[in-house]
């Protein structure tokens, strides 16, 4: 088995020789790649593949590292050229329209979002974007128009005449509206589909909901839903619902879970959390190995490194 280096070697010398092959009149003649290293939320620097047409601006990007997992599992090196390749013409015969930027924003025709990610993990990552700490976990917005979705750099927050605090302002509200907050119980999301489960944030009655359940919490795409959190008057909806404070497990970039205080020992879910991600939660979508709680509709650190400390010790 070919270690990274050697892999990528290899992939993109047989990327390289099947365009080569391609004809003269199939509008692909003059496809380049292009190695570049692309830094990405929760992932860090990748080896990304860049299939480039002269004069165009569209280019899609593909990243090694992915093709390598596929490689490790078992794919043949030919087969994953050639799908690396058939993939990138498809995408430069239907390329996506993209929105002009300051235009679509002003007139409504684009919006923007939030993502909810580690700050320690993606420090470097987080030094051109601008973000909104919160408990060591940093919420980031996006913009998007159709299909299109792209995070917010500094350089594109000065091309749209925004402060950064008025920019994660108006992503947190945009998202709250375009992508509603979802609560489910998650015994009964275990017996099926979120289809047939009723949205808890729905319920006005103003009933307490049980203390003996685990909830999750997202929104309506189940897509970076962790970021629902912190939507407007969120945790204070949260904490009436919850009938006081509650516990916040991390569980990936897609939601998170909640308890009732009352119900559960902090050091032991902590425990749980630190368990499930080494064991289940993939590095793409880790969110925390600590455990949070809300009181009072403020959020807070109840473990530091995964452990809780005594009462009246401060975490180093």
């Amino acid at each position: 088995m070919l270690d990274f280096m050697d892999f990528k070697t290899a992939l993109t010398t047989g990327c390289r020789s099947m365009l080569d092959t391609i004809p003269a009149d199939s509008g692909f003649n003059g496809v380049r790649i292009e190695e570049r290293t692309v830094a990405k939320a929760q992932r860090g620097e990748l080896s990304g593949l860049i299939f480039r047409m002269p004069e165009t601006v569209c280019a899609p990007t593909f990243y090694v590292e992915d093709f390598y997992d596929l490689y490790k599992a078992g794919s043949p090196l030919e087969e994953l050229s050639v799908t690396l390749v058939h993939d990138a013409l498809h995408y430069l015969r239907t390329p996506p329209v993209f929105p002009e930027i300051d235009a679509d924003v002003f007139k409504g025709q684009a919006g923007f979002g939030t993502r909810l990610i580690n700050k320690a993990v993606n420090r470097d990552y987080l030094k051109n974007i601008p973000y909104l700490e919160e408990c060591g976990l940093a919420l980031i917005a996006e913009l998007r128009s159709g299909e299109y979705r792209a995070v917010i750099t500094n350089e594109l927050l000065d091309s749209l005449g925004m402060t950064a605090d008025e920019l994660l302002e108006k992503a947190i509200r945009e998202s709250a509206v375009s992508e509603p907050a979802t609560l489910y119980d998650l015994s009964e999301m275990f017996r099926g589909s979120t289809d047939g489960c009723e949205n808890l944030l729905n319920n006005r009655s103003k009933t307490v909901l049980p203390s003996d359940s685990l909830y999750v919490l997202s929104n309506e795409s189940c897509y970076w839903g962790a970021s629902a959190l912190l939507y407007p008057d969120m945790l204070e909806k949260l904490d009436a619902l919850m009938g006081g404070a509650f516990y916040v497990l991390p569980s990936s970039v897609h939601e998170v879970l909640l308890l009732p205080a009352s119900e559960g020992d902090p050091q032991r879910l902590a425990d749980i959390i630190g368990a499930a991600n080494q064991t289940v939660t993939g590095s793409d979508v880790f969110l925390s190995n600590d455990l949070f709680a809300c009181e009072a509709g403020k959020l807070r650190q109840v473990s530091f490194g995964g452990v809780v400390p005594e009462p009246g010790v401060l975490p180093c």
